[in-house]
């Protein structure tokens, strides 16, 4: 007797649908002669996410998904959307150029799924728990050495605002960056945690900081590295950063520790 597995079927129908969907999309891209692009498989900066909120995108099916020197990389599912125009027009109001591109829903909604990780908060210019590029490539400038990375940190950690935990990580990254690390470790313990980086083959030490920063610094990373938040055991995830138009992925890995996850970047 055969048996029929809907939910495997229901998968399959969703998988052609898509194919179908960017077919379509790649075949309507010579009629409106503007090029295809499939989102889904190209990098998304995540800055470029701040030129138009979010909602704004969605109501015009727009995505903005780069921006170099002023000029903006943008899907469009249909040119000819009244809304469509009226927001690249703002865009081009703010001093931007465009580089449009014919996309499909499914590459509408990897980027729009990529507003999570920002933050408007406004506290600064690079928001309460957003991690800016600008403000890596900043601390790239201050830190020269493990003392440096250490000072910056425990001058952080004095802070009471509340975007002290993406500076505490725009440094740390910044350190690993310009002290040549192969990677980096965050590692719990019962009273403290300790921040080693890997250089040459060995782990150093950097410094040990408080469990309460730890577990708001483990909350961020797993936001911004698409993993559960309510999962305690191993994941592994990646997020990316921009330094002078050099696109870096950084993997996240959590392994679990006999006092709380461990980090390894």
């Amino acid at each position: 007797m055969v048996i029929f597995d809907e939910d495997k079927q229901n998968k399959k129908l969703d998988e052609l649908r898509k194919v179908e969907e960017e077919n379509l999309t790649q075949a309507l891209s010579s009629k409106y002669g503007i090029p295809y692009l499939d989102l889904t498989t190209t990098p998304i900066n995540i800055d470029a996410l701040r030129i138009i909120p979010e909602l704004e995108t969605r109501e015009a099916q727009i995505a903005v998904f780069n921006e170099i020197n002023k000029l903006v990389s943008v899907g469009v599912l249909s040119p000819n959307n009244q809304k469509t125009q009226e927001a690249l027009e703002k865009i081009k109001a703010k001093g931007y150029s465009l580089e449009m591109f014919l996309v499909s829903h499914a590459s509408l909604s990897k980027v729009w799924d990529r507003y999570k990780d920002l933050s408007y908060s406004f506290e600064t210019k690079s928001g309460a728990l957003d991690i800016s590029n600008e403000q890596i490539t900043d601390f790239l400038a201050q830190v020269q050495s493990i003392p440096d990375v250490k000072n910056l940190i425990n001058e952080v950690l004095t802070m009471k605002k509340s975007y002290r935990i993406s500076r505490i990580m725009e440094i740390i990254i910044a350190g690993a960056l310009s002290t040549s690390a192969s990677d980096v470790h965050l590692e719990p313990e019962q009273d403290y945690v300790r921040l080693r980086y890997r250089l040459d083959g060995m782990l150093t030490d950097i410094l040990d900081f408080d469990l309460e920063t730890y577990k708001l610094l483990l909350s961020r990373i797993k936001l911004i590295s698409n993993l559960k938040l309510n999962v305690g055991g191993a994941q592994d995830g990646r997020f990316s950063i921009k330094i002078r138009e050099s696109e870096i992925e950084i993997r996240t890995s959590l392994l679990p520790g006999t006092y709380a996850e461990s980090i390894v970047h």
